[in-house]
């Protein structure tokens, strides 16, 4: 679904909707974040050795575009889409909370979708 919308999107020119910019955004924290975890407990059960690229995760939770700041932006288009003016000042356990879910609910979209194929 994700792919077949980005490719139809790019293939037209056009600036792509809302929708698959946050799909887009939540797969990419959601995709580093995940092989993070995985590859901290697969060395954590099995030794050091064949982790040497490790880091190189971590770089990629940086590079374009840091996942807080994705996060941030997930939750602050989503608060747009209801209030004019969100306000999060002193509130970022409650902001990446937030985003967490929309990140939550919108995997569970993609993959409900891909099953159903």
């Amino acid at each position: 679904m994700l792919l077949a919308m980005a490719g139809r999107g790019l293939k037209s020119g056009k600036i792509p909707d809302n929708k698959l910019v946050e799909m887009i955004a939540v797969l990419k924290v959601k995709a580093i974040e995940t092989s993070i975890s995985a590859c901290f407990k697969l060395k954590q059960e099995h030794g050091g050795t064949g982790f040497e690229k490790l880091d190189y995760l971590q770089c990629c939770k940086f590079a374009e575009g840091d996942s807080r700041i994705l996060m941030q932006k997930l939750t602050r288009d989503r608060l747009q889409a209801f209030a004019k003016s969100p306000s999060g000042k002193g509130k970022e356990a409650e902001v990446y909370g937030l985003a967490d879910m929309v990140m939550e609910r919108t995997i569970d979209e993609v993959t409900g979708a891909q099953s159903n194929l």
